[in-house]
């Protein structure tokens, strides 16, 4: 049968099943693409001759059949071999390297310039084995076609063969049915509609009074067929309940012949009524999936026919189920691994043999910023675009020349454990990501058969452990500054304290005081910014006028000796509401204090407060006109531990926390806060408080 495809021509035996011919040729053309090829071919061995089976290529066949010797092991075929074994006419040569693969009943020609899949080789080692029972299944259909005729032809010839024959057509008739009963299981997975049919067919080929099918699932058999034992039995049983059937049948795998005597009774066989019985193991490669049972109500002997018959039934239904269990149980582990893909958080992607990617998870899409059916194909280098940091290697390098596949490869310990690196990868947008990836690899000897790359984004965590890093040295610093002052002034009062005068004396303590005010502020900063991150409150809410309360802010700083210029507005002047008077005062205080420390002497900064628009909220606003702030730090203003860059941030003394304490503060009085800033011109930070809290009164928490 030859069909044309897209420049192809697809040949495949004429005596093929549709379906069959269909299965075969889907499942070569996959191999072929997979190879990345455009020639294959599949046949039979038939004593010296090959029978060819399908071809795909650029033209049809010249030849389906002829004598050849096969090559005794697979691999690359010389031109003189791929001439010998082609079915193409000897003017077709446009071939590439042509590679023999052997399989259960012959050999596969494949055009390759990479090693095939084995799942597709095993997937079409299937097809075969079902055209190969197929086969088997329509040679012996003709084997009883020809029966039939014999009988009928030996029929006429004497009336004493007459019951013999009878039994003959019975059973041919009952064999054609089943036979088309097996053809339409093979191309079905349904267990439940289909084993008690087959059973019943069974029943019939054997003219047998009872004929059951019974299939192991995990620690028991369940029983399939129909008859009046169905109402005497459960339909699942465990093995010990089966008797000498299950030990030696389902157990061990072995034929079991009973016939009921006086010295030997069977308790299952009772439970069924039966006196005769035969039991045949549903075995597939050495595997028992369970056992076809056929019996007599009276005593019967089983022939060599009969029991041929019973051994057909039990290949058969070997199988049907064989198939079904790989199709369900494929369907449901691909369900199962794609569910979980698919709910991860990390990112997962898989690898072949090149280090291209097969498959690509939801994660991984919105980590790199590819889509899956763009990334798919693509080299892992070429999507990730990673600089990691191998083991074994003092500097951090890409993908080509730094991949930590290789890593795994050279190390048998490692591919048993696989390897976790960090280091950049790029977003499809050109965006830098700092990721943690653990790599997984599927080999042979040494070569790569594929990987799983499993990953994670872990840019934050790894800004907050720097900007943690540059808060300990920056607060370490702090600490020792202070702390020197100290030590010197109280070393210079213990040695000197007597010589110096009075005025000596107050200033180094005055010094020493102040040093202490300072450190205490710092360590109140960590406590406080402690307190919030923890959930822990000390609210209390009082009637609160802005006027009273910045005008107390503002003249605290106005005489500590600064040159700035500090005014204050509140429009209007009487305006009144609740919220928690020391909070306010910490609030307003670390916004001015933040102001003043990063803007030049000589700067103004101005404090205003007026209601929103509506009058629900009170507006604070803190506006001065020092260098301002960039764009890039504006979004982390708030973070803790965070600092400004520039050179002036660099001499300003502080822990990182003010403003972040600042925005804990205002969130938990029910408002916002933010900043507004023009580099060269200024800033505005501005916070909102409700008019009248959530909960108007809150004690201690």
């Amino acid at each position: 049968m030859e069909r044309r495809q897209a420049n192809r021509v697809n040949w495949t035996e004429s005596g093929l099943e549709k379906n069959l011919a269909k299965g075969l040729t889907d499942r070569l053309g996959a191999l072929i693409r997979a190879c990345n090829g455009r020639w294959g071919w599949l046949f039979d061995k038939a004593g010296a001759n090959v029978n060819l089976l399908i071809c795909s290529g650029k033209v049809k066949p010249h030849r389906t059949k002829w004598a050849v010797k096969l090559p005794s092991k697979e691999g690359r075929l010389s031109t003189e071999q791929a001439l010998e074994l082609s079915p193409y006419h000897k003017n077709v040569k446009d071939f590439g390297h042509l590679h023999f693969f052997k399989t259960r009943s012959g050999g596969l020609i494949l055009e390759a310039s990479r090693e095939p899949n084995p799942a597709l080789l095993k997937d079409l080692d299937t097809v075969l084995a079902l055209v190969q029972a197929r086969k088997e299944a329509l040679a012996l259909r003709r084997k009883v076609q020809r029966l039939s005729q014999e009988l009928k032809d030996t029929r006429q010839i004497s009336e004493r063969l007459k019951p013999a024959l009878e039994k003959g057509e019975r059973r041919t008739e009952a064999l054609s049915k089943w036979f088309r009963q097996a053809s339409e299981m093979l191309t079905s997975t349904q267990l439940r509609a289909r084993l008690p049919r087959l059973a019943k067919q069974a029943q019939h080929l054997l003219e047998v009074d009872v004929s059951a099918i019974l299939v192991k699932e995990a620690e028991r058999v369940r029983i399939w067929g129909s008859g009046p034992w169905r109402e005497k039995l459960d339909s699942s049983l465990t093995v010990e309940q089966l008797g000498v059937l299950g030990r030696k049948v389902i157990t061990n795998g072995q034929v079991h012949r009973y016939q009921k005597s006086g010295k030997r009774r069977d308790k299952f066989m009772d439970s069924l009524g039966l006196s005769s019985a035969l039991a045949i193991p549903l075995e597939i490669e050495g595997r028992v999936l369970g056992a076809v049972l056929f019996g007599h109500k009276e005593l019967h002997r089983f022939s060599a026919d009969e029991i041929d018959l019973a051994r057909l039934t039990a290949y058969q239904s070997s199988l049907f189920l064989e198939n079904t269990l790989l199709v369900t149980g494929s369907d449901v582990e691909r369900v199962v691994a794609r569910a979980v893909l698919e709910s991860m958080a990390d990112g997962v992607f898989t690898l072949d043999w090149e280090k291209k990617i097969t498959s690509f998870n939801p994660a991984a899409e919105q980590i790199t910023g590819w889509r899956a059916e763009d990334a798919i194909g693509r080299t892992c280098s070429e999507v990730m675009r990673a600089k990691y940091l191998c083991p074994g290697v003092e500097e951090p390098g890409g993908c080509k020349t730094n991949c930590p596949l290789l890593s795994l490869l050279a190390d048998q310990e490692l591919m048993e454990r696989g390897v976790t690196v960090e280091g950049y990868a790029v977003h499809k947008s050109g965006e830098p990501r700092y990721v943690s990836s653990t790599y997984s690899v599927v080999a042979d000897r040494g070569d790569l058969l594929g990987a799983v790359v499993l990953f994670r984004d872990i840019t934050e965590k790894k800004r907050l452990e720097e900007m943690k890093s540059d808060y300990a040295a920056a607060l370490s610093h702090d600490l020792k500054t202070p702390l020197t002052a100290m030590k010197g002034y109280a070393v210079t009062l213990l040695k000197h304290g007597e010589r110096l005068d009075a005025e000596s004396r107050t200033e180094a303590l005055e010094v020493i005081n102040f040093e202490i005010d300072r450190v205490s502020r710092m360590f109140d900063n960590l406590l406080h910014q402690a307190r919030l991150e923890a959930g822990v409150k000390n609210i209390h809410i009082s009637t609160i006028v802005p006027k009273q309360v910045i005008r107390q802010v503002v003249s605290l700083y106005a005489f500590s000796g600064r040159s700035h210029e500090l005014v204050y507005k509140v429009d209007p002047e009487d305006m009144v509401f609740r919220s928690d008077r020391d909070q306010l005062d910490q609030i307003l205080n670390n916004l001015v204090s933040n102001a003043l420390k990063y803007t030049p002497d000589g700067s103004r900064v101005a404090v205003n407060c007026r209601w929103t628009e509506g009058g629900d909220f009170a507006l604070f606003e803190v506006i001065d006109n020092g260098p301002g702030i960039s764009e890039e730090d504006r979004p982390y203003v708030f973070q803790r531990f965070h600092r400004l860059g520039g050179a002036r941030s660099r001499r300003v003394r502080g822990t990182g926390l003010g403003l972040h304490i600042t925005r804990m503060l205002v969130e938990s009085l029910g408002g916002q806060v933010g900043v507004e800033s023009v580099v060269g011109e200024g800033s505005r930070f501005w916070f909102t408080l409700p008019k009248f809290p959530p909960r108007p009164e809150e004690e201690d928490e």
